[in-house]
């Protein structure tokens, strides 16, 4: 049995935050910033889910799907970014 853990409900300061970097990230968008994800994955066949955090470079911010796009080709949602952070900032 895998233990989940339930998403964070995040304040209106933490929202609020993460979306000032993701402005400041969409302006360095050309450069792929680096970046400090901490973002939760629900469980395919449960409840709950994890927290991971990755560095990785994005690729693309797609607003309308809301959804962080890596390098990777990876795909995290916006609503589940529980904290990110800018590693190389020009």
């Amino acid at each position: 049995a895998r233990l989940t853990n339930k998403k964070i409900e995040l304040t209106e300061d933490k929202i609020e935050k993460i979306n000032n970097i993701l402005l400041t990230i969409n302006n360095q968008i050309k450069e792929h910033p680096l970046v400090s994800i901490t973002y939760f994955q629900p469980d395919i066949k449960k409840d709950g889910g994890k927290y991971l955090t990755i560095k990785e470079k994005i690729k693309s911010i797609d607003y309308p799907n809301e959804k962080l796009k890596l390098i990777t080709n990876q795909q995290i949602l916006l609503s589940n970014i529980y904290q990110i952070e800018i590693i190389n900032q020009r």
